[in-house]
């Protein structure tokens, strides 16, 4: 008997598609998922899926037994791909697709969808061939206590494959969530110089450390990345605001999701 799976409603599995704009959220595919049915003319084909990011029952792809099942299936917990890549995401209990990554090609796709709304298709098609992705090292943020009471903090990140980042201006910000709410620890500052360029190869780290504060607080921080870069032809700006909280369960630094993002995003953009 199978477990009990958190799946997307009707409504949410529209919403997913319609915000990627019915074009598969991998930056690597892109492909158009809806067309019209050449022998009906009330039908149409369609190959795109709603897929979890993390998945939707117990010992799934990328399971995160800390979510609610509300969370599992909202919004915040899906992507849209086409059923190609939605089936590949999933190959191997999920460990080659890593949630920050799937979560960055939401990220990146919606904000390109949303960007590029009443543009030509041709000139999409130019300016994609060098479209950056700008994610966090797949060695993942570190955080260690270097002293008593003294936090040393790694944040590492790089562009793309074959695709890099022009002019990235990221800062980052750390709060506490304490019994009467969010308390700002850092404020956001810029750790990136001028101009900077990021590639695959190369990338950057912002460090910082910070006291008093210590470990025992991991599971009440909340790390905010936000900025911005540009594509080689310095013609598209890309945004990012991304909030990274510590999971006692992985030990590792993962993207928030649902109520709980809403609330340190929330948080973190009253910071000037």
């Amino acid at each position: 008997m199978k477990g009990k799976r958190d799946d997307f409603d009707s409504k949410t599995i529209e919403a997913l598609a319609k915000r990627a704009s019915y074009i598969c959220s991998n930056p690597g595919c892109r492909s158009l998922t809806i067309c019209p049915s050449d022998v009906d003319t009330k039908k149409y084909i369609y190959v795109g899926k709603a897929a979890h990011i993390t998945s939707a029952a117990a010992k799934g792809p990328r399971h995160d037994a800390t979510l609610t099942n509300s969370e599992r299936r909202s919004i915040e917990n899906g992507i849209f791909l086409c059923a190609t890549c939605a089936d590949m995401i999933d190959k191997n209990g999920g460990v080659d697709f890593p949630v920050d990554e799937i979560k960055q090609w939401k990220s990146q796709h919606e904000s390109w969808a949303r960007g590029n709304l009443n543009r030509s298709i041709s000139s999409l098609i130019s300016e994609d061939e060098e479209r950056p992705i700008i994610d966090l090292c797949h060695r993942g943020i570190s955080v260690i206590e270097v002293e008593t009471q003294k936090l040393y903090f790694d944040i590492p990140y790089c562009s793309g494959k074959n695709a890099n980042a022009y002019e990235v201006k990221l800062e980052a910000a750390v709060i506490l969530h304490t019994g009467l709410g969010f308390r700002t620890l850092v404020k956001f500052a810029d750790e990136f110089p001028d101009g900077i360029n990021l590639s695959y190869e190369t990338g950057k780290s912002m460090c910082f450390s910070l006291s008093p504060l210590s470990k025992q607080q991991l599971p009440n921080l909340y790390i905010g990345v936000r900025g911005a870069y540009r594509n080689r032809s310095q013609t598209t700006i890309f945004p990012v605001f991304d909030v990274f909280k510590f999971n006692t369960v992985s030990h590792l630094w993962v993207r928030t999701l649902g109520d709980e993002d809403k609330r340190a995003r929330d948080f973190f953009s009253t910071m000037v």
